[in-house]
């Protein structure tokens, strides 16, 4: 009859992994999406000033007369 063989070491149970090491792809993925947003929606914390009214353009009135720069009229 063969013989069993023989062990080289002593087979033991490697230790429980961490909790950090079990959980840190799911911390880290939480903490990506959570500054992501706090990035993209651009809030500073400030009050947005509202913004300057734009110049309003009137049209000349009936009894002004436009007369264009002396020398740039053709003349026939």
């Amino acid at each position: 009859m063969a013989k069993p063989p023989k062990p080289i070491g002593m087979v033991t149970e490697l230790p429980k992994a961490s909790w950090w090491k079990v959980n840190r792809h799911i911390v880290l993925l939480l903490a990506g999406v959570f500054l992501g947003w706090q990035l993209s929606s651009g809030s500073s914390g400030a009050d947005p000033q509202p913004a300057p009214p734009c110049p309003t353009h009137s049209s000349p009135s009936p009894s002004t007369s436009v007369e264009p720069f002396p020398g740039l009229t053709r003349s026939p």
